[in-house]
């Protein structure tokens, strides 16, 4: 699933429900563990108007509101259409050339060590201070 698309007013169907709606929530909540999805239904078959338990996650009228994991969704366009979440990528998901940071400063310590490293070469003997037993 593409978290891009998890947004407040993100049009969607909730699967096997028979429902559509847009999204109002997305989050923890008090009353079960894990990510939970605040949806406004366009149809009153819903549960709730955005409060469970006196905690308002969202505001709809009644029987308009239902939360749902986000794994039951299908995304819809403009037109009601399903959205093919597999060709939907964001910049953060593109492949990346440059080093990370943590790579980049991984880097730079390693050229540091030079002659304090001691070699071993397949033969099993060590090389001295200084010298290298790769052969070049």
């Amino acid at each position: 699933m593409s978290e891009r698309l998890l947004k407040i007013g993100q049009r969607i169907e909730v699967s096997g429900k028979d429902v559509r709606g847009v999204i109002a929530y997305v989050g923890m909540t008090s009353f079960a563990v894990g990510k939970w999805v605040g949806v406004i239904l366009d149809e009153p078959k819903g549960k709730n108007n955005g409060s469970i338990k006196g905690q308002t996650y969202f505001s709809c009228d009644e029987n308009y509101g239902m939360f749902v994991r986000p794994t039951q969704l299908v995304f819809l366009d403009e037109g009601g259409n399903q959205i093919d979440v597999g060709e939907v990528q964001t910049p953060e998901e593109k492949p990346r050339s440059r080093l990370s940071s943590s790579r980049l400063s991984l880097n730079r310590s390693t050229s540091s060590l030079g002659s304090k490293t001691q070699l071993t070469s397949p033969g099993g003997g060590g090389a001295s201070s200084g010298q290298s037993s790769i052969p070049t």
